[in-house]
């Protein structure tokens, strides 16, 4: 990272360190496991992937390396280079019409549980409870007024998220705790850098 960064290029930093993070999580966790692990990597991208989809693709993203491919303003040509694409489960899944964002967010959700072990049914239930949190938080999200902030929000969760994480340690419910906490702090650092770079780059203008 550096001051002469634009905001999409920390954003794309961010994004491949959370990936690279995940991996190396999915790798100490049991094999068994690890492809749910792993596909985690893929939230970050959803919101992306709502525009691509819609043929409304952001500049950025024809110099992004994940995206560059699914980047065209053509859906149907960006939805069949999906294919072959990290997010083939997605394309596999999609639907005659192309679902909302919440429509994607369902897609992989159902993908990812898909992904669960059917052997390790104590702790399919803990993430189920887990999945169950994280939509209460999102639901809160939406419900919120213009002006109040989600930092409360955020703070709930990540204490709801703690708990979980010391009643389940030791095991995959643990684990996407974890992630879930991690995305919390990246996001909240995300934020931070974006709204100081955009502010240096206003700053600077009112004073040209």
């Amino acid at each position: 990272m550096n001051a002469q960064m634009t905001s999409h290029t920390i954003e794309r930093s961010l994004r491949v360190e959370w990936r690279g993070y995940v991996a190396e999580i999915a790798a100490w966790t049991s094999p068994a496991w690890e492809p749910a692990v792993l596909w985690a990597a893929h939230v970050p991208d959803l919101a992306v992937l709502h525009r691509l989809l819609d043929g409304n693709a952001p500049d950025w993203a024809r110099e992004d390396p994940v995206f560059a491919a699914l980047a065209s303003r053509d859906r149907q040509i960006g939805a069949a280079n999906l294919e072959g694409s990290l997010f083939f489960p997605l394309f596999s899944a999609l639907p005659p019409t192309k679902p909302g964002n919440g429509g994607l967010a369902g897609l992989w959700l159902a993908h990812w549980e898909s992904l669960w072990p059917r052997r390790s049914a104590t702790d399919c239930r803990w993430i189920t409870r887990l999945v169950e949190v994280v939509k209460d938080h999102t639901g809160q999200l939406a419900r919120a007024g213009a002006r109040e902030t989600s930092g409360a929000y955020r703070q709930d969760l990540a204490h709801a998220l703690t708990r979980m994480f010391r009643r389940r340690s030791f095991t995959p419910v643990a684990v996407f705790c974890h992630l879930a906490l991690v995305a919390l702090d990246l996001e909240r650092l995300r934020g931070g850098l974006v709204r100081r770079r955009l502010f240096d780059i206003e700053r600077a203008q009112e004073a040209a």
